[in-house]
């Protein structure tokens, strides 16, 4: 099994480092013109938006590739179905219990309670709470309210309410670095409801659960530096690899997208050409929602003609190797 899988991790490195489109060398007239000339649509609009961001001399963020900035860079476009369809995945259901009270009872936002399960789940796992909010401390810091984060850290624990609240105020300082000052509203003024409370326990307690299936975590945030940025992809970074798989979490109330999908290629790929070794394991890619405790995974198989095309294409045309 151990040969094999050496075998299969050395095919996909042949593949990604050969035959390279390199779109994003070119200049963004001559780029806009090679668009017209794609027979796809989803083509077009991949090296359209390739040659404004090139243009502007700006890149963007895995997410940003994907969804475009208004006013600015449109979004890519993606074949029928998306570059991996979901329902090509394999769907694993843990369980079919639900959180215990109604999403649309839950406050603050959808956004901010995703982040907490997120990070209340890496600290339940590595007890490091510096680590586990770090993005909120950053964000803290160009507030300067670090005191006021340190105070919270102080109230983490475990999975009582006085953690989770405390998790959820953390998270709210996420905004400020992420997106500028201007997003950020007051974390003392936050209204957190009781269900959302019990909710993100719920859905903590099932994350945990599922790295006991799944883990043990080998990588938390991974990056990929030094070389799997682009002149396209300036920065985005991963939710967790395991030995094998590089893992996004969603709290949403819905199954993925071929948006997420993308998401996770892109992770992917770009930890495969990072030249980071730890990264040469990773075969397949997964979405963990504990909300709905449902697993879906992919294995990347280089014998596979439709595999190697999707990775060639978010290769060349996403992400600009």
């Amino acid at each position: 099994m151990a040969a094999n899988h050496s075998t299969t991790s050395d095919e996909w490195n042949r593949i990604l480092h050969s035959s390279l489109a390199d779109f994003a060398s070119l200049p963004p007239q001559k780029l806009q013109r090679l668009a017209q000339e794609q027979s796809q649509e989803w083509q077009r609009k991949c090296l359209d938006s390739m040659a404004a961001l090139l243009k502007a001399h700006s890149g963007v963020s895995v997410t940003q590739r994907i969804k475009g900035i208004k006013g600015t860079v449109n979004p890519i476009g993606q074949p029928y179905g998306g570059f991996l369809p979901v329902k090509t995945m394999e769907k694993v259901i843990l369980s079919d219990q639900k959180p215990p009270f109604d999403h649309t009872q839950e406050q603050p936002s959808a956004g901010t309670i995703g982040t907490a399960v997120d990070y209340l789940t890496r600290f339940n796992l590595t007890q490091d709470a510096q680590a586990s909010f770090h993005i909120s401390l950053l964000g803290a810091n160009r507030l300067e309210k670090i005191p006021m984060a340190e105070d919270l850290l102080a109230n983490l624990h475990g999975l009582d309410d006085t953690s989770i609240k405390a998790a959820l105020r953390l998270a709210g300082f996420d905004v400020a670095y992420r997106a500028g000052l201007a997003g950020y509203r007051p974390v003392e003024d936050m209204v957190i409801s009781t269900e959302a409370v019990a909710n993100i326990r719920w859905m903590v307690e099932r994350s945990l659960s599922f790295f006991e299936k799944y883990g043990p975590i080998v990588c938390d945030e991974p990056t990929f530096s030094p070389d799997g940025y682009t002149r396209i992809v300036w920065y985005g970074d991963g939710d967790f690899t395991t030995a094998t798989t590089m893992w996004d979490f969603k709290t949403s109330i819905k199954p993925p997208t071929s948006a997420h999908t993308l998401q996770l290629l892109m992770y992917w790929i770009m930890a495969r050409m990072s030249g980071q070794e730890q990264y040469n394991t990773l075969t397949s890619i997964g979405i963990y929602n504990p909300r709905m405790d449902t697993v879906w995974q992919y294995h990347l198989d280089p014998a596979n003609p439709e595999d190697v095309e999707r990775i060639r294409n978010v290769r060349d045309y996403v992400l600009g190797y």
